[in-house]
């Protein structure tokens, strides 16, 4: 069986690093979801939950922020966790 050059789209070593980018890709917009609801949980607060007089603007402006904080962070740490992970430390 012949293999094409290691740098072509058909090469095994390079399916294997598209997955593991997609597989990073997922973790990091996974994490940032996780983040903005925390964020958006924070400005809302328990004694607040009424849906129809919060500050939305409020809400979303704090949510997209942890968003760009987790992905920020994310990025970060992609040299120093597990390949193919968003995580700086590795699973157990």
């Amino acid at each position: 069986m012949t293999f094409p050059e290691p740098r072509t789209p058909g090469h095994p070593a390079h399916r294997r690093k598209e997955r593991a980018v997609t597989k990073f890709a997922i973790d990091v917009v996974e994490r940032a979801v996780k983040t903005a609801a925390q964020a958006a949980l924070l400005v809302i607060g328990a004694d607040q939950a009424n849906v129809l007089t919060l500050d939305w603007q409020n809400v979303a402006g704090f949510a997209g922020g942890g968003f760009v904080l987790s992905v920020l962070t994310s990025l970060a740490s992609l040299p120093f966790g597990p390949a193919g992970s968003a995580s700086v430390v590795p699973a157990e």
